[in-house]
């Protein structure tokens, strides 16, 4: 891809300049390079309490209402009952404000690729590996989506400043850079609508 500047006079121009880079056969397609952000996480102003049905010892777990909804309880016993093991362990790269690479219910599950992104001032990330990739059954916080943590690993790539904020050029090249590391899952949970 390439990235081409606008200065700042021109860009009232844009969308012609879109139209005329649109009818070159050197190009398939042009978006603005807009600037992502996520929003800041809010607490549950009265969380529910589940029962605690899905055989583990992680106390946040009742307050995991898409536990059962997803009726996690059915998918643990699943992977129990009939024995199942992985093929291999997939790497789960989360995109964006960095994961806590030492967070208590994380740091048994993380596997770093840069330490520039092992560290999260916002937290938004290390919520998302949390729910992709919390160490289940540590008795600390919640838990994921397998008894043991046998199927996956978490690692991070920082592609959101520590407000929040990131460009789609810097979101790419952190794509370029997880699957580089061999990512078998690139997890994005960047904000609401962008091109």
């Amino acid at each position: 891809y390439y990235l081409v500047d606008i200065p700042d006079a021109k860009a009232r121009n844009l969308v012609r300049i879109e139209q005329e880079l649109s009818h070159s056969s050197a190009v398939v397609w042009t978006e603005e390079n807009e600037i992502l952000r996520v929003e800041p996480l809010r607490k549950a102003e009265n969380p529910v309490k589940l029962p605690s049905k899905f055989g583990i010892n992680d106390p946040g777990v009742a307050n995991l209402w898409g536990f059962d909804r997803m009726q996690m309880d059915q998918l643990y016993n699943y992977l129990d009952q009939n024995k199942v093991q992985p093929v291999r362990k997939a790497l789960i790269a989360i995109l964006d404000t960095g994961v806590d690479g030492n967070h208590e219910d994380l740091k048994a599950n993380f596997k770093s690729i840069d330490a520039a992104s092992n560290r999260d001032l916002k937290g938004h990330g290390t919520h998302c590996a949390g729910i992709a990739g919390a160490v289940s059954n540590n008795g600390v916080g919640v838990a994921s989506y397998s008894r043991d943590n046998r199927f996956t690993t978490i690692t991070s790539v920082k592609v959101l400043s520590d407000q929040g904020f990131g460009t789609q050029e810097i979101i790419i090249d952190g794509i370029i850079k997880a699957a580089d590391a061999n990512a078998d899952v690139i997890s994005l949970s960047l904000g609401g609508p962008s091109n």
